[in-house]
Parts: structure tokens; sequence; C-alpha cells
């Protein structure tokens, strides 16, 4: 059962006004950050994933919610130096929800290798890609929940914990940064802490999360990143939804989730002046106040602030491209191409389903003088359809890395 339309704008308004009240109210008693009440953030070097597709990468540091948004220091006024290319192609790589479906069996089918499946198409690219061709891989959040291999997380105490079997996986598959989800949460921030510190070697994403005990801004997660890539200056800027049940664990009362839309407002044309592309990676859902209703069960999110409200907020904030690589959901977008319904005031709305039964695709091509093109698709690992899906084949997936690292995972969870 859904609520009623009015029902759900005065909940999204109640709840606005509580988060515009926190904020108000963090800045008039000066609990935000020096830096961020300054309005000078700083870009700190981060070590690339050296899988993946970044030459350099910089964080985002001194941000918090509602604390304004300039950057300085020398990096930004490097990056913001640097001439735009003439020509240049970023082919972005995307998924959500996976949930920790890495490998994913289904009795009419067989065993299906997503994560493998996907390595084996980013690996291809990033061989034949060409001077001038960038390619990415991102992840929009909820990496973990849904399978035998959250056994390695332990429990919400952070007892029991042997390994982040998503972010070990993610880190060898070259990902190059990533949303955090409110499934992150799942096992407590302490869990997500220990996973991230000891497994990602890429930067995890959300400008919107503060006041957490556990997770120390800066060190384990930053608002966004600038990375380049084949001469392309990419921003990244995560966001996390701001429904809150996921995140309230006695252990951490403190961690709250300010408006995505606000945040995305404020941080976007700093980064814009010092990037030729924004990529929003959003873990928030696509539609307003509620998602769309899920074949499966018409069970439907309530979203508050989505990926629609968040295009309409930022079109405009910048001439440079800006695309939303979406998650929380579920939904299926671009299935074939970029739907016409999907360009929201301007700006491209990207998901990719859930559970790794799609790999998105997007191809930018910038021109000096010319206008941006971009183009979608998602890639199916399960072909067919649900009636009679086509059997995986083993030149389908990257056997090297299921062997390597998705094999090891497998067999430490069954030990458990």
């Amino acid at each position: 059962m859904t609520a009623s339309p009015a029902i759900a704008r005065l909940l999204v308004a109640l709840r606005r006004r509580a988060v515009l009240k926190g904020i108000g109210a963090a800045a008039a008693f000066g609990l935000l950050p020096r830096a961020a009440r300054a309005g000078g953030l700083q870009l700190v070097p981060l070590a690339p994933n050296p899988e993946g597709g970044f030459s350099e990468l910089w964080a985002v540091s001194g941000y918090a919610p509602g604390g304004g948004a300039t950057l300085g220091g020398a990096a930004a006024k490097r990056l913001a130096a640097l001439a735009p290319p003439a020509a240049a192609k970023l082919r972005i790589f995307h998924f959500n929800d996976m949930h920790n479906y890495l490998v994913s069996g289904r009795s009419e089918a067989g065993e299906t290798h997503a994560m493998s499946q996907f390595v084996k198409r980013v690996r291809a690219a990033r061989a034949k890609a060409k001077p001038g061709e960038a390619v990415l891989f991102l992840s929009s959040g909820d990496d973990r929940t849904g399978t035998g291999l959250d056994k390695l997380l332990g429990d919400v105490e952070g007892r029991g914990f042997v390994s982040d079997p998503a972010y070990v996986a993610y880190s060898a598959a070259g990902v190059d940064a990533g949303a955090i989800g409110n499934h992150e949460f799942d096992h407590g921030a302490r869990t997500l802490k220990r996973g991230i510190r000891g497994h990602a070697r890429f930067p995890l994403l959300a400008a919107n999360l503060h006041g957490g005990a556990e997770l120390e801004p800066g060190r384990d997660y930053a608002p966004a990143a600038i990375g380049v890539a084949a001469g392309v200056r990419v921003a990244l800027l995560g966001l996390t939804t701001p429904v809150m049940k996921h995140f309230r664990k006695a252990a951490d009362p403190g961690l709250a989730v300010a408006s995505p839309v606000a945040v995305a407002k404020d941080l976007l044309p700093a980064l814009a002046a010092h990037a030729d592309v924004v990529l929003i990676l959003s873990h928030c859902g696509f539609g307003e106040d509620f998602g769309p209703a899920r074949q499966s069960d018409g069970w439907r999110f309530f979203i508050a602030e989505g990926d629609i409200s968040i295009a309409r907020a930022v079109s405009g904030l910048t001439d440079k491209p800006v695309a939303i690589l979406g998650g929380h959901t579920h939904t299926v977008l671009n299935a074939e191409r970029l739907d016409a319904a999907n360009l929201v005031a301007g700006v491209p709305v990207l998901q990719a389903g859930a559970h790794g039964r799609y790999l998105g695709e997007a191809v930018l091509t910038l021109a000096a003088g010319r206008e941006t093109r971009l183009s979608a698709r998602l890639h199916a690992t399960r072909r067919g359809d649900e009636e009679s899906p086509r059997r995986e084949r083993e030149g389908d997936y990257d056997r090297e890395f299921e062997t390597r690292v998705i094999d090891p995972l497998q067999a430490r969870a069954r030990a458990l």
C-alpha cells in the first residue's frame, strides 16, 4: 500500500523542513568544520585504483552540508588552468545495487558470473581505447546485503568480520569510485569502516552524509572527487538517500543525511569550475516522492528527493555536461538507448536495474565548439527472457578474474 499524493507531499515537506532546520542550527552554533564555514574547500591527492582508468585523482576535503563550496589551493588552481581537450570520448561503465550478487544462480539458466562479465567488458574497452578515450567504471551504491557473501562482513557490532567481498572484488575489477548506499550500513558503520580501510582501493563518495561517530570524513569517504583520465577532467559527486531507516544504529546515533538537492546545488558549481564533465553518483532513486512500482511485487520506494528532483535542481548551474548515474530503486533505464523521458531538464538520468542483471554503458563525446553528445544503453548478463533465459557461456565472463578473485571469496563464505 502507498500513501496518497497529499500525504506524500506532506511527508516530503516535513522531512525537508527538518533537514534545513538541522543545517541552520549547526551553522549557528559553529558545529560545521572551519573550512566549510569559511567556504574554503581543498583538493587532497589520492592514489587512483591501479586497475582503474584515472591517471590522477583528488578528493574534496573540508565540506559539510550547508557550509558553502569554493575550491581553493594549488591543486585546484592547476586543474582549473588545464585546457579542455579539443576532442575526447568518455566511456562510462556503471552499475548499482549489486547487493553482493557478484555471482548469482538461477535454476533455469545455471550460474551467472555477473561481476566477471562486467570485468570482461570493461577490460576489453580499456584495451581497445584509442588516444583521447577514457574508460571509467563506477558504482552507485548498495554493494552489500543479499547473498551468502554477506557472512564475511560479520555482525552489526563489528564482530566476526573476515573481509568486505564487494570492495575486494571492485578493487580488483578496476572500479574507479563508488557512492555510499543505505544498505552499506546494514552491518553497522564500524563494519563499513573496516571494509573501506582494508579493502577499497577507490574513493567512496557521499556529500550529504555527516555527523557519524565511526566514519571519518576525508579518510573513509569524501563528498566528491576530481580525476583526470585521458586528459579529461571528471568531477564525481556522491549523494545518498535521505530516507533514514537504514542509517540509525544505536552505536552511531548522530549519523545523519542532509538534503541531496541542497547539497548538489551547493557543490556542483565549484566542481564544474575545475572539470570538463560532472558525474553525480546518486543513490537516491528514480522518481518523485515515490519511485516506480516494481514488476515483481508492486512495491514502491519512498524516495523523498530522487534523481528527477536533483536533475531539475542542478540544470543550468553549469554549461559543462552533467549526468546522473543512479541507484536505490532498482530501476531499469535506457535499456537499448537513451530514452527522452530520462533526459530531465537537459540532464540524463541513468540506472542499471539491480543484482548484476545489467551493466550500464554511456559514451560522452566532447569536442570544442560543438555540442556534447551522449549515448546510453544496458548490457544484460542474463539474456533471453524470464521464461527462457539463455545459459551463460564460458566466453561471456573473465575466467581468470573469477578464479583469482571471486572463487576464494565464495570458498571463505561457505566455510563459515
